[in-house]
């Protein structure tokens, strides 16, 4: 007996306060928020969206969640359908307005690249400068001479010399600290440049919340006259995140074409290269490689000395070098940890009263036990695959057998094993249990499918870049 009206929502709710628990935060608003109960009879719930690419994007990722919650509710198995709708009249939508970087600031924390607002959605991209992030407390070496010579040359001349300019390298190299250094230097030397900062992520943000209120067409010119007509310069971090995300990489192709035929400069960051990027269309592999392509390795021992020489006199405390050799050695991969451990081991002898000797520093260290030192554990493992495949950490280790769960399941499993060594049964327990012959078996068919699968080596790379930084 179909149900309507008031009985319908009152369902619905129930329905949606299920979901609630498998699906947190921004994700749950973004996605749950817009749907409408229409109907639910005895064995069919039909909800209804006004929006085609929210549809798709819902019935992709999280129909087995609705189906699953409306049958718990129900009792009973339970068919989900959702359809587009016809979205009410949408209020006249205001101008989408860029201001340029405010001219240089004695607070540096309130200096910000502003937008404007799209029927509510917010695109002020908040971009507080660090006075310390500047080219003169850059440390160049071997490892990042290259991109820091190509950031300098961008921000002599911006769309002049490459462009677009793409960096890329690890987890805490020097890549947000070369970005804040060309806004610094662009706005210094032509404050009337227009300069905009967003993560790839929040791009995406945009893109389904400029669809999703209103009449897309309205909201949609907005949005892309903020990037495409209002940006001089436009900072891009963490590009790979667009890989898979389809309809966003036609937002962002269109949006980089606008801009590079304007002569505007485009800069980009990356933990990977384009062709390491998963799920990237190859239009946009081939534009990401038009200007220059600049990597950010892990520096060498002297390098990283010099940079803790660097941030010490920063900090006015002058630091022995013996000491200074003693840090760098044990900190090998990450600038932003080993200037952490600088940091806790001055403390820590400050606390104490005590001079900074190489038994404090060794007391400290010991203490410290770096990440990187230990390695990645399988709790991260399991949950920077979660991540990579928008699913939740629960999924994998439940026992649903969905495709868009099972995959990442296995390579959970397989990472698990190729990064750590740990024994079939200690993954097994990592991932909710599983018997040691079913990770066995997920091993294996992950082992084979490598060998002539092209995407799938390219994902493990990248998977094992961002696990092991």
């Amino acid at each position: 007996m179909p149900c309507f009206g008031n009985d319908v929502n009152h369902i619905w709710d129930r329905i949606r306060s299920r979901i609630g628990n498998h699906i947190k935060g921004e994700n749950f608003q973004r996605f749950f928020g817009p749907l409408t109960p229409i109907e639910f009879s005895e064995d069919h719930l039909h909800l209804g969206i006004a929006d085609a690419f929210l549809r798709d994007w819902i019935t992709d990722h999280y129909s087995d969640v609705i189906r699953d919650c409306a049958a718990a509710e129900a009792g009973r198995p339970v068919q989900v359908t959702i359809q587009v709708v016809a979205a009410p009249a949408p209020a006249p939508a205001p101008t989408a307005t860029a201001a340029p970087l405010a001219a240089p600031s004695t607070q540096a924390d309130t200096s910000a690249v502003t937008g404007g607002e799209v029927s509510g959605v917010q695109l002020t991209q908040s971009f507080p400068l660090n006075p310390a992030y500047t080219f003169d407390t850059f440390v160049v070496g071997a490892s990042n001479e290259m991109a820091f010579a190509a950031c300098e040359s961008v921000a002599k001349s911006p769309s002049r010399n490459y462009n677009p300019l793409y960096i890329y390298g690890g987890t805490g190299l020097g890549k947000t600290h070369l970005l804040h250094a060309i806004a610094h230097k662009i706005r210094a030397n032509d404050p009337s440049l227009r300069i905009t900062y967003v993560s790839a992520e929040e791009f995406t943000n945009q893109v389904v919340s400029s669809l999703r209120n209103g009449a897309p067409a309205t909201q949609m010119h907005a949005f892309r006259d903020l990037y495409r007509a209002q940006s001089d310069v436009l900072l891009i971090d963490d590009v790979h995140v667009l890989g898979g995300k389809e309809r966003t990489q036609e937002e962002f192709f269109h949006t980089f074409n606008a801009l590079h035929q304007a002569r505007k400069q485009v800069i980009l960051t990356s933990d990977c290269s384009p062709a390491e990027i998963s799920g990237l269309t190859e239009r946009l592999r081939s534009r990401f490689n038009w200007g220059m392509i600049a990597d950010i390795s892990t520096p060498d021992l002297e390098t990283r000395v010099a940079i803790l020489e660097r941030m010490a006199s920063r900090e006015g405390f002058e630091l022995d070098q013996d000491i200074a050799f003693q840090i760098a050695q044990r900190i090998r991969t990450n600038v932003r940890e080993l200037e952490g451990a600088l940091t806790r081991t001055i403390a820590y002898a400050n606390l104490r009263g005590r001079s900074l000797t190489r038994e404090i520093v060794s007391e400290v260290l010991s203490r410290l036990a770096s990440d990187t030192e230990r390695g990645p554990t399988l709790e991260s493992i399991v949950q920077a695959v979660a991540q990579h495949f928008d699913v939740n950490v629960e999924d994998l280790r439940g026992t649903r057998r969905q495709q868009q769960i099972t995959q990442p399941r296995s390579i959970a499993m397989y990472l698990c094993r190729r990064i750590t060594q740990a024994s079939y049964p200690a993954i097994g327990t990592a991932l909710g249990g599983k018997d040691h012959t079913t990770v066995m078996h997920a091993c294996k068919k992950v082992t084979v499918a490598l060998e002539h699968d092209a995407a799938l080596q390219t994902l493990m790379r990248v998977l094992e870049r961002r696990i092991t930084g």
